[in-house]
This record gives C-alpha cells, structure tokens and sequence, in this order.
C-alpha cells in the first residue's frame, strides 16, 4: 500500500469540509467584532471626518444645489467642521452617498457599508483563487483574509482603505490580463481599475510601480515599444491627477511634506562619505545586475505573471510603509497587500500539493493551521455611546442650535458625527472648541490659544450665539479645555448643568457634561475657518443661516485659523 492510498485510508473526505468551516468561522469573528462596533460611536481621529464628507455629498445631491457645489460644501463645514472632501479623494464619499440614500445618513449605515466592502474583497478574492487555483483553495484564502485580525478591526471602521484595497486588487488582475492578451479592453479594464483605486486613496499611486516594471519582470519588454500601453499609463494620470492638482491649488489637499523628506534625504547624501557613495552605488549596481540575470526572457504564462505582479505590488507596498512614516497606524496600510499574499499563499500551496502526494489528502491542512492561529488572536473593539448620549440630551429644535463641542479630535468627531445620525433636518451649527480656542495646524502641532485669560474667554464667548456646551472631561488636558472649565465652573457665565455622562473609552476615563444657558438670540455667529494647508494661512468661511446646509451663502474673507 503506498503513502497515498494509507493517507487516503486514515484521512477521508471530511476534509474538504475544511475550508468551508474555517469560513463560517471567520464570518461568526467578523459578525461578533460588528456586534460590538455596531453599537457605539465613531470615537475615533479619522472616521468622523470620512463620515461627515459621506453625508455631506448625500445631502448635496438630496437639496440639488448643482449650481455652486463649493459654496454648498464650504457652508456644510461651518455647520458640520469635519469635513475632508480633498483631504481624501472622493470615490468613498460617492460611494457613501449612494449607499446613505437607501439606508440612512447613521453611523450604523456607514460601518455596514464598510462591512459589504470588506466581504466583496474576500468575494474577489475567492473569484480568483477559484479560476487559478480552485475552489477549496479559494474558500481558505478568502477565509484567511476575513480572519485576519487587522481585517476585522478595519471592516467595521469608516475608512476607505478595504475599498482601495478591493480596487487595488482588481486592478493588478487587470494588468496580469493586459500583459497576457494585450488587447486593448484588457487595457481599459487597467486604466478603470486603478484610476478608481488612485482616486480612492492616495496611496494607490504606487500601483504605477507594478504597471510600469510588470513587462519588465514578466518577460514582456516588448510592451515597451507599443503605444496602447502607454496609451494605459497616460490613460491612469489623466484620469486621475485631476482631482490631487486642483485640490493642491485650492490648499485643501493632504499635506504629505514632500519637500521636507526631499531636503532631508539631500543633507544625508550630503554628510555621506565619498567611500559610503561609492560603496552604495556599487551595491545599487550589483542589484541591477543580480535583477538583469533573474528577470525571464521569455514571457510567463498567465498564472506566472499574476504571481509575479502580485509579489512585486506586495513588495512595493512594503517597502513603501518601512521607508515613509506615514501614520501610527502601520497596520491599516498593510491592507492592500492582504488579499494578494493570501492569493500567493493559496498558489504555494498548491505547488506543495503537487510536489507532495499525499498533502493533498488533507485538503490545505497547513494553510488552515495557520489560519486558526490567527482566528484565536483575540480582537478587541472598545466601543461607547456617552458621544450619542451627550448629543441626544440636547433637543433638536425648529430653529437652529449652536453647541460648542469641547474636548479633543477624537470626542468631538465622535459628537459630530452622532449629531449628524440625529439631527436628520440638519438645524444644528456645531462649533469645536479646539478651534474656536486655540489655533493649530492639521496634525496639532504649532499650538496656541486664541484667548490667555478668563476674561478674554468669557467676552468671546459673550459676544456670540452659543446655546449649549458639551465639555469632555476625559480629553487630554490642553489649556483650552482647562480655561473651558474655569470658565463654565464660574458663576458669573450663567452656564447650568443639564446632564453628566460618564464616559470610559480604552484609556480614557471621564464624563461628558452638558451645559446650557438661556436663549442668545440676536447675538452674532461664531465664524469657522478651514485651513487651507500648513503652510498658506487659512481662509475663514461664514455661513449666513442656520436653517439649514443648503441656505446662505458662505463669505470668504482671509484670516487665520485652523482646521
């Protein structure tokens, strides 16, 4: 009896129930994470703003202001100052938008969106896996993705990273597809694709990396030499470099520095020893010519060059995240290389199988090992609905109500953002207290207060319409939230307690107290600023009525603030 057939004997066709189980279980990880997020607020930096720019769009096409969308959108920000339309591109937003007229503006609506996005990543996943390497490896790697820890966290996020993930993925299939056939439509199905990654996230630019070197490492130079794939190319930019450009002249783009890390890496070359010169750039030619002898010289087949695209955009994101610190979080941005790791993985697996007997008897017993090791990593999503508690305490009125929101970034875009949920006629005029007291640019740094003393702040306060107060007790201690509370705690503003939240969010512990003071009527409103970029000032923008986001028409006037 030979191995095989005992491996057939002891180990029987149950397994191939394998991966469908370890599926089923990364849906019930994914589902239980939901079950926790679902209940609680957008507690969070970056969530907010992604949520507020979603509900903005849906209510610029609900009022059918077409004729001035800019104004529309400045004067939303001065109800709603969470705003991030060009600080992001807008495919999410758009998406969002469409998604929230059959659902709801709610925050609930908004993670189930993110929840659908992250199940057609694994659906595409599975799609491809299937024609490549079948369906049972296709089930486990798309089961893989889902239990990934970083997946389940980012699922029941706001963010528009698992929808550049999906089209980032898409978008190199396409290439693979380009390169095999080079038909033209293959082609345009590359330039869709990635344009709708690009104009997803910033980061997608990177997928010029795989579209340029792919004829190279693939054994298909010649493509080099024809005009539709630079046709795909120019194709990808002019589609997509638009929205940056204009954004960047408006100031409203994100500020990535790229001068600073310029500079910097020209004063390391410039304190660099001639002998270290040297010495790097004979190692950079050693690369060169190691990669020369690698690279094939004849063309892959189709499976070959979607491996090799799929390595070379893993490996371009990866070096990407090592070389630039972008963001704290690391992990978030490793998302794009999720699925096709997985899809290698599944290809590895396969060619183990094919080397190995009698290792397929037990229908990927590796690759579904080391898919429950990760399933059991335990996910924790702190979640709290004190932001929507502290929100619903305040009536929501025929006229307007102006509340000053002060904490930090994160409690006030949560409160943003469960006003938003709640006040469905858009009658509020939110104001934050981080920027109606202190100035700072985009990332917090070059802080300063607007008002230094009791008395300036209380004069300030006076001279403007301001109905209620939400104060955030468990909000790092900042000067402006210390002068905040000196203020509400005299007697002389007439400011009364209406409700103390406790609130408990990971490592923050404190209340949320809700003060009100009688009817300012009359009094003028507090104008709000949008930043323009770091470095250009900021441009104030003044919103004439509350009613609503659609009437008044925004002033723009210089000065200096933050956003």
């Amino acid at each position: 009896m030979t191995i095989a057939e005992r491996f057939r004997r002891f180990v029987p066709a149950p397994f191939a129930c394998g991966p469908w189980i370890f599926l089923a279980v990364a849906v019930y990880l994914e589902t239980q994470a939901g079950f926790t997020a679902l209940r609680g607020d957008l507690a969070e930096a970056d969530p907010p703003a992604h949520f507020t720019t979603g509900v903005m769009l849906h209510d610029f096409v609900r009022f059918g202001n077409f004729i001035r969308p800019l104004p529309f959108a400045e004067c939303f920000y001065v109800q709603y100052p969470k705003v991030a339309l060009g600080h992001w591109p807008p495919v999410f937003y758009i998406l969002e938008a469409l998604w929230f007229f059959i659902f709801g503006t709610t925050t609930s609506a908004a993670r189930w969106l993110c929840a659908c996005i992250a199940g057609s990543c694994a659906l595409l996943l599975y799609r491809r896996c299937r024609i490549d390497w079948g369906r049972w490896h296709g089930v486990a790697a798309a089961a893989l993705f889902l239990a990934l820890p970083v997946v389940q966290h980012q699922t029941w996020r706001v963010m528009s990273d698992l929808l550049c993930a999906g089209l980032s993925f898409v978008a190199i299939c396409s290439l693979s597809d380009y390169l095999t056939s080079g038909k033209l439509k293959d082609g345009l199905w590359l330039v869709a694709w990635a344009s709708l990654a690009i104009l997803t996230k910033g980061t997608a630019w990177l997928l010029l990396v795989p579209i340029a070197a792919g004829p190279l490492f693939t054994g298909r130079k010649s493509f080099y030499a024809a005009w539709r794939y630079w046709l795909a190319i120019s194709l990808v930019c002019i589609v997509s470099a638009p929205f940056f450009v204009l954004m960047s002249a408006l100031g409203l783009g994100y500020p990535l520095g790229a001068a600073t890390y310029i500079h910097l890496l020209a004063v390391i070359l410039q304190r660099l020893p001639f002998s270290q010169l040297v010495a790097g750039g004979l190692v950079v030619v050693l690369i060169a010519a190691a990669l020369y002898r690698w690279l094939p010289r004849a063309p892959l087949r189709q499976v070959q060059t979607r491996n090799v695209l799929f390595a070379l955009w893993v490996a371009t994101l990866v070096g990407f995240i090592e070389l630039v610190p972008l963001t704290p979080e690391r992990d978030r941005y490793f998302l794009m290389a999720l699925a096709p790791a997985a899809y290698l993985l599944a290809g590895a697996m396969v060619t183990i199988e094919r080397r190995l007997e009698w290792f397929r008897y037990v229908e990927l017993f590796a690759v579904l090992s080391c898919a429950a090791i990760l399933a059991l990593v335990p996910v924790h999503l702190a979640s709290t609905t004190s932001f929507s508690d502290a929100m619903r305490v305040i009536p929501i009125g025929r006229g307007p109500q102006v509340i000053l929101l002060e904490g930090d970034e994160v409690g006030e875009g949560a409160m943003i953002a469960a006003r938003l949920t709640e006040d469905q006629a858009r009658s509020s005029y939110l104001v934050r207290g981080t920027k109606f007291l202190a100035t700072s640019d985009w990332s917090g740094a070059r802080y300063s207060l607007n008002y230094k003393t009791l008395e300036a702040l209380r004069a300030a306060m006076d001279g403007i319409r301001l109905d209620y107060i939400v104060l955030d007790t468990s909000a790092p201690p900042k000067p402006d939230v210390l002068l905040m509370k000196e203020v509400l705690a005299d007697p002389a503003s007439k400011w009364e307690v209406m409700a103390h939240i406790p609130l408990s969010l990971r490592s923050r512990r404190g209340e949320l107290l809700v003060y009100q003071r009688e009817s300012q009527g009359g009094l003028p409103v507090v104008p709000a600023s949008v930043r323009l970029s770091p470095d250009r000032g900021a441009k104030k923008l003044v919103c004439e009525a509350l009613q609503g986001a659609t009437s008044g028409q925004p002033k723009a006037s210089d000065g200096k603030g933050g956003d």
